[in-house]
């Protein structure tokens, strides 16, 4: 823990170290997932074995004039809770798993997720939706 007073200085360093993270994450549990409904304040970051990757497909959604394009992506926790993660537009487009997931041959594959919002969407209750954080490879 850091403790800051009224006499304390910060001034930034001219050669970080190079083993300081350039990147932090929050990860949060599947079995939060549900406390987390609706909470637009908060981006979760998430952390699982992909067990199933859907084709991307076009929808319609109340809100929007045009369909969209959304492709969703199930992980698995260490406790076998599964989470449907959707991925919207251009990021379910991008989302290229070719040469690393092949489900009929399934090996370990670990995927971090970061800047999720949780929603639902048609009677899935809880479902993690990706938005891209530009800076956040």
């Amino acid at each position: 823990m850091l403790e800051f007073t009224l006499y304390t200085k910060i001034s930034p360093s001219k050669s970080p170290q190079s083993t300081f993270p350039k990147y932090i994450y929050k990860l949060t549990t599947f079995s939060e997932i549900p406390s987390l409904l609706g909470n637009n304040k908060n981006l979760v970051d998430m952390l699982g074995m992909i067990i199933e990757v859907a084709e991307p497909t076009w929808v319609h959604l109340s809100a929007q004039p045009n369909p969209t394009i959304k492709r969703d992506v199930i992980l698995k926790d260490t406790n076998d809770l599964q989470l449907k993660v959707t991925l919207w537009g251009r990021r379910a487009t991008q989302f290229d798993i070719r040469g690393v997931y092949d489900p009929s041959n399934p090996k370990l594959v670990i995927a971090l997720f970061v800047g999720g919002l949780i929603r639902s969407y048609q009677g899935s209750r809880f479902q993690m939706y990706y938005y891209h954080h530009a800076h956040c490879p």
